[in-house]
């Protein structure tokens, strides 16, 4: 996990593709689609981006909310 307080959402989700959690399998499916928001930091941009089901909305509220610990982490 990078230590690095200025890195995005999209470049922190892109060094989890290989957890094999929910956050995981959120993360290899946005790197591979070129339409996602790469240079936001905002949770509503991803969630209102994918009609998610509960479950995805839930993969997305926690790959973000732990970004965003991260980010506190490393500052």
């Amino acid at each position: 996990m990078s230590s690095n307080p200025r890195i995005n959402f999209f470049a922190w989700l892109s060094e989890q593709v290989n957890r094999q959690d929910k956050i995981g399998k959120f993360a290899q499916t946005a790197t591979k689609d070129k339409t996602f928001p790469r240079n936001s930091r905002h949770l509503y941009l991803f969630l209102h981006y994918y009609d998610l089901e509960p479950e995805n909305r839930a993969a997305v509220k926690k790959a973000h909310s732990e970004w965003r610990t991260s980010r506190r982490l490393a500052a």
